[in-house]
């Protein structure tokens, strides 16, 4: 992963932000962050636009992912870590790739 460890080590701003789009020329709407940790990969993932995928076969688990929903509503620090879509491995995601 070209970006791991940057969410932990980086104060992301507004400008961190188009300087992240920028560099890897990124298209938020076409890009979907996978990750495994709420805390990092997915809070990185939201706080630049895109859309996440948390996996659950890693760092993250399923019951940790079910109190960061209880919270969400009413804690914005949960919310930026809630992700968009969940699955538990990216083996999941299989059937919808295609080579054509």
């Amino acid at each position: 992963m070209c970006c791991e460890g940057l969410a932990a080590r980086t104060a992301l701003t507004e400008s961190t932000v188009c300087l992240f789009q920028e560099k890897f020329k990124v298209d938020p709407d076409r890009t979907l962050m996978v990750g495994d940790n709420m805390s990092t990969d997915i809070l990185f993932g939201k706080r630049n636009g895109l859309k996440t995928l948390l996996v659950l076969s890693g760092v993250a688990t399923e019951s940790a992912l079910n109190e960061v929903k209880q919270k969400a509503s009413g804690d914005p620090v949960a919310n930026e870590r809630l992700p968009h879509f969940y699955m538990s491995s990216l083996n999941d995601w299989a059937p919808y790739c295609s080579n054509s």
